[in-house]
C-alpha cells in the first residue's frame, strides 16, 4: 500500500521508463485509492526521452475520496506511442490519499508493471 501525504499545492508521483523497453500503447492506468476527500486527479505522460511529463499529454480524472470505501480508478490511455515517464498528481491540494494498488496495462491487457513492487518474487513484472 502507498500512503501518499501531500502537503503543497502540487503534488504527484513520477515514474520514469526511459532506461527500459515498454510496448507501444494504448495503456490502461488502474488504482484503488481511498481517502483523502474528493479531489481532481490528473495523469500526464511522455512519448519522448527528453520531454517534461508536466508539459506532456494530460488526462483527468476524479476522486471520491472515501475514507471507508476503496475507488476503483480505470483510466483509458489512448497513445499509440511508447511512453517514457508517466505523472500521477491524484489531488491539487494538501491531503492524504491512501493507493492500495496501481497497475500499468498493455494493449494486449497484461500487466506491464504493478506497484508496490514486489519483493518476495512471484510471477510480476516489474
Amino acid at each position: 500500500m502507498i500512503r501518499l501525504i501531500a502537503t503543497g499545492d502540487d503534488p504527484g508521483i513520477l515514474i520514469d521508463w526511459r532506461d527500459r523497453q515498454l510496448p507501444a500503447g494504448p495503456y490502461r492506468l488502474v488504482m484503488r485509492v481511498r481517502g483523502g476527500g474528493p479531489a481532481d486527479g490528473e495523469l500526464m505522460y511522455t512519448v519522448s526521452p527528453g520531454d517534461n511529463p508536466q508539459r506532456g499529454k494530460k488526462i483527468s480524472f476524479a476522486i471520491e475520496g472515501d475514507p471507508k470505501a476503496w475507488q476503483d480508478i480505470d483510466l483509458p490511455i489512448p497513445e499509440r506511442k511508447r511512453m517514457y515517464q508517466l505523472r500521477i498528481d491524484p489531488r491539487q491540494k494538501p491531503g492524504e490519499l491512501m493507493i492500495a494498488e496501481m497497475k500499468l496495462i498493455g494493449a494486449d491487457d497484461s500487466v506491464i508493471t504493478s506497484w508496490p513492487i514486489s519483493l518476495t518474487g512471484g510471477n510480476r513484472k516489474n
